[in-house]
């Protein structure tokens, strides 16, 4: 009960308690007066009766007093109720939104104008219907009779975009809605008021489509920035093979030896090539891996050796490498060229010399913020350079971010090492400050343990001289098919030659079983590789197969090439590595 209600329920019974006391006094008092001068019957009788009209008397006038007095309240209560509701009529009526109340049957009993300019109906063809009655959309009445329903059932209160059918259109409202209660509480319908906002997220959906169109602008600007990195260094080592080879040809002409050092030139710019090519496809993710157990102690001293010929004389390279160091899982090349990638950063940042540092551990819980607690193994890098800002380090591994001038590097370098760590489930973490240095610490799950030694090099192919097997070689670009065919027949195997799967199958039948494998591209035009081997297999049961490819690993699993059991050889490969995977396959069957 409300105060007000309260005060008016004591109200209520003080009147008739003040009437019977004020009574009860009256005919106490007046009945002793009346005993007390009476002398005798006579006028005890004449005094009574005017004790009773003083009665009648007092009575009337304070029931006069009482009715004025009532009567007063009442009318100061119905004026100040009139002007509530005349000042609320007129508040609902000058707002610019819609303010409207509907009955538990979802029947409107009030809205003002604005509602009904939303609507775009007269007041009589509102008020008193449903809104499957009033909206000629039979699905926005629905819509909007479930929404209240669920408010006035629910009783809590809501805020919900409708989307309303009005004389201009189909428009937008934010529509806040509440249940609405009588005095004891009950829900006796529903009270809401709703704003426009179809213009607002007109606006929003054009500053969306005007930010992923400036995000595309800044892409093209990206690609460009890459091409032109990656145009520079392959400018450089065009240059060195070209050079080189035209030099060997003029040798060869003049009937002069090669030179050796020339064919090292040609031979260091096609591995550097290569190089970067596995950096661009580590950054995005799309290198062909092989995840095997491994000590990534082995990996830093293997890496050793390139660093100092990276690094130069200036940079001083310290190691303190674990005993007893946890196995990892990872590619070895790509673990490789996440070393080489941190030492070249470190170097740019040393440019008067310092010193690099290279440790690993282990860790068991939780290593700095980036990582869940388990067993880890972490290899740390630092280095005695410049540092880095914050705003450096905020930009550190996003792709084609770069501090070094245009033209000069990718901005590849740390994107290629978040996106390989990435691929072996690693963490990356990062301290640096200006003149301090900088801190790289890398987290890899503890892996597998490794194979000993002993075994591992059991397991390794023995490096052989070649055969005598006849193979096939199927690839559509002449230069890579030449190549091929010209390392197995160094090797001493008989080779066969073609251009594509079809001339393939024709050359496998007048072959027949003579013939013991076959190297193939894995795309090329009619039949792809692995239709190829699924043919030949189905004609020449036993028949050893080798894929082949230079294409990104998304492009070839499409091709089936990649499952469990499958040889492939990624390239570009090296004589030696073709002949090293030829041979072991030949000695499996």
């Amino acid at each position: 009960m409300t105060v007000a209600g309260l005060r008016r329920s004591r109200l209520e019974w003080w009147i008739p308690g003040i009437y019977l006391v004020l009574a009860g006094a009256w005919i106490y008092g007046s009945d002793t007066l009346v005993a007390a001068i009476a002398g005798s019957v006579e006028q005890l009788r004449v005094l009574s009766t005017y004790k009773g009209f003083g009665f009648v008397v007092v009575t009337a006038t304070l029931l006069h007093l009482g009715l004025r007095w009532a009567l007063r309240r009442e009318r100061a209560a119905a004026d100040r109720l009139r002007d509530s509701e005349a000042l609320l009529r007129e508040v609902t009526e000058a707002t610019p939104d819609p303010v409207f109340l509907k009955g538990l049957d979802g029947r409107w009993i009030f809205c003002n104008p604005a509602s009904l300019a939303v609507i775009g109906k007269p007041r009589d063809r509102v008020i008193g219907r449903t809104d499957l009655e009033i909206f000629d959309d039979p699905t926005v009445g629905k819509a909007l009779m479930e929404t209240d329903r669920r408010i006035m059932d629910s009783g809590l209160a809501e805020v919900v975009e409708e989307r309303i059918l009005t004389p201009s259109g189909y428009r937008t409202f934010l529509a806040s809605k509440a249940a609405c209660r009588d005095g004891s509480g009950r829900v006796v319908g529903l009270i809401g008021n709703a704003q426009d906002i179809t213009d607002r997220k007109r606006a929003e959906q054009e500053l969306l489509e005007a930010g992923q169109r400036l995000q595309q602008a800044q892409r093209l600007e990206s690609v460009g920035r890459l091409a032109g990195g990656v145009a520079h260094d392959f400018n450089n080592l065009l240059t060195v093979i070209l050079g080189g080879s035209e030099a060997l040809r003029e040798e060869l002409a003049a009937g002069r030896p090669p030179s050796l050092e020339e064919v090292e030139q040609i031979h260091a710019a096609g591995e550097r090539a290569r190089d970067l090519t596995r950096q661009l496809l580590a950054f995005a993710r799309r290198q062909v891996t092989t995840l095997v157990s491994l000590d990534l102690n082995e990996v830093v001293r293997g890496s050793e050796r390139l660093l100092r010929r990276v690094l130069g004389e200036n940079v001083e390279i310290q190691t303190s490498l674990a005993h007893g160091l946890w196995p990892v899982l990872g590619d070895p090349g790509q673990l490789e060229q996440v070393i080489v990638n941190l030492a070249v950063n470190a170097r740019d940042a040393m440019p008067r010399g310092g010193r690099l540092t290279l440790e690993t551990r282990n860790v068991s819980g939780s290593p700095g913020s980036t990582a869940t607690a388990g067993e880890w193994v972490q290899l740390l890098v630092r280095d005695t350079g410049v540092g880095m800002s914050p705003e450096v380090m905020a930009h550190l591994f996003e792709p084609f971010f770069t501090t070094k001038p245009a033209g000069h590097g990718t901005g590849l370098g740390l994107a290629t090492v978040h996106g390989i760590v990435a691929l072996a489930n690693g963490r990356v973490r990062v301290e640096s400050e200006p003149g301090v240095g900088s801190l790289f610490e890398i987290s890899f799950p503890r892996g597998v343990e490794a194979l000993a030694p002993a075994a591992r090099s059991a397991a390794r192919p023995a490096p052989m001289a070649g055969g005598t097997e006849s193979v096939l070689v199927v690839e559509d670009d002449p230069l890579v098919r030449e190549v091929t065919a010209r390392a197995l027949r160094a090797g001493g195997y008989r080779v066969l030659v073609a251009d594509g799967g079809a001339e393939a199958l024709q050359v496998a039948g007048r072959e027949g079983r003579m013939l013991r494998l076959v190297v193939t591209d894995v795309v090329m035009p009619g039949l792809d590789g692995k239709t190829l081997a699924d043919e030949l297999a189905r004609r020449l049961p036993g028949i050893r197969v080798l894929f082949v490819s230079g294409y990104t690993r998304d492009v070839i699993s499409h091709h089936g090439v990649l499952d469990s059991g499958i040889e492939f050889l990624e390239k570009p490969f090296t004589s030696s590595a073709l002949l090293a995977r030829v041979r072991g396959l030949l000695d499996q069957g």
